[in-house]
């Protein structure tokens, strides 16, 4: 058996490791209470960056504490030193990591990732209790003591890397939900139970799911009716200009798909469309 697919059912078994459910659920529940005040969801999530910002995050972490073993092997004075900074950076920014990281898992309501992830912070947090030694270390002048814990610390940081790949990769944890709708290549009626009219109306294009409107002037107007966040079904606000999302609260602009509000950090995808007899024809933005 090839080494990928060993390491695939090993993740999976991670999966069935139903004993975690005691903890993972009333954690998940009190993070979600936690990160839902004011604006940190969305400063964790990403909203304002418009991609996850975990991924993004966690480079700077392994990148600190990889370039840090790799002076290690120097033992020189000034890689010491070197060694040193990089170790703190990455121990500074792995807070940071881990709250974003917490933020998106508490909003995956599958068990057995629920399980993976629980797994995987763990994996982290063992990585992060050798690095912080290793920084104290490393102060106190025993830098060969140090370089030790950072060497220790690949292997737990290796295993939460892995799992953390197999959630976004294997299950999907982060991918917008919209991203493997249908592209629209051609004009292609749209499928409407009566007129449209200037308040959003739920309408069909093939098996897609979409929100219209014909705006004054005769402009019409056709955004996915799909939350990239979680994909529940979007509701009009009662401004008229809005979408949010009830299952995670996010916020869209109907005018261009633009998040407003998170957790959502992907815009939900717009449609050109055009006015064609007594109906609207529409397809995919950029595809002409």
């Amino acid at each position: 058996m090839q080494l990928g697919t060993t390491l695939h059912h090993l993740a999976e078994q991670t999966e069935r490791l139903s004993a975690l459910d005691n903890f993972a659920g009333p954690l998940a529940r009190t993070a979600d209470r936690a990160m839902r005040h004011g604006r940190l969801k969305q400063v964790l999530s990403g909203s304002w960056l418009g991609h996850p910002l975990h991924p993004l995050a966690t480079d700077v972490v392994i990148g600190s504490w990889t370039m840090a073993a790799m002076l290690d092997l120097r033992h020189g004075t000034d890689s010491d030193d070197a060694a040193k900074t990089l170790v703190g950076v990455g121990v500074l920014a792995a807070i940071p990591t881990a709250a974003s990281g917490v933020s998106d898992w508490a909003d995956t309501p599958d068990p057995g990732v629920r399980r993976m992830g629980l797994v995987h912070a763990a994996s982290n947090v063992v990585a992060l209790a050798l690095n912080a030694a290793s920084y104290l270390a490393r102060r106190s002048g025993r830098a060969t003591l140090g370089a030790s814990l950072t060497g220790a610390s690949a292997l737990p940081l290796t295993i939460g890397g892995f799992l953390g790949a197999h959630m976004a990769y294997a299950r999907g944890v982060g991918v917008s939900h919209t991203a493997f709708d249908e592209r629209i290549a051609e004009w292609t009626p749209l499928d409407t139970e009566a007129p449209l009219g200037d308040h959003w109306d739920e309408a069909r294009v093939h098996d897609l799911r979409v929100l219209a409107q014909v705006a004054e002037g005769q402009q019409a107007r056709v955004v996915s009716a799909t939350c990239t966040h979680c994909g529940a079904r979007l509701r009009p606000e009662p401004s008229g200009g809005l979408l949010r999302c009830p299952a995670d609260d996010s916020l869209f602009r109907g005018e261009d798909g633009a998040v407003l509000e998170g957790p959502a950090t992907t815009p939900i995808p717009r449609f050109e469309a055009r006015l064609a007899g007594n109906g609207v024809e529409v397809r995919s933005a950029g595809a002409g």
